[in-house]
């Protein structure tokens, strides 16, 4: 089921604050992750340093699960280092939550003209 990021926990440590995310969270990404890793075997030419754009559909049960902007965000995270170095290559992003249905993302990933993700 697709899902946005929990709130991360401050705790302090001996090297001073330190955020840790939620078991749910970490989980979620290693999914998403490893999806993007299987899609990214099939073309191994892949560039990790170009600009992006990201069109991503989400369907969930019911409506009121949360923000179009919190669930782009979690799929840019969990991909940053497996499609591209860094989130920040991202230079159009479209979240789209579809009507009610079975629980589930689709993502549509372009390589836009140029490289370099700064």
């Amino acid at each position: 089921r697709p899902q946005t990021w929990k709130r991360v926990n401050m705790v302090m440590t001996k090297k001073g604050p330190r955020g840790v995310k939620a078991k749910a969270d970490k989980s979620y990404q290693q999914t998403i992750a490893l999806h993007g890793l299987k899609a990214r075997q099939s073309v191994p030419t892949w560039p990790l340093d170009a600009r992006y754009g990201l069109i991503v559909w989400v369907t969930l049960s019911t409506w009121g699960h949360g923000d179009c902007d919190n669930y782009g965000k979690a799929v840019m995270d969990a991909r940053s280092r497996v499609l591209w170095n860094d989130d920040r290559q991202i230079r159009s992003l479209h979240v789209i939550l579809t009507e009610p249905g079975t629980p589930g993302l689709r993502l549509h990933v372009d390589t836009l003209t140029g490289t370099g993700g700064e």
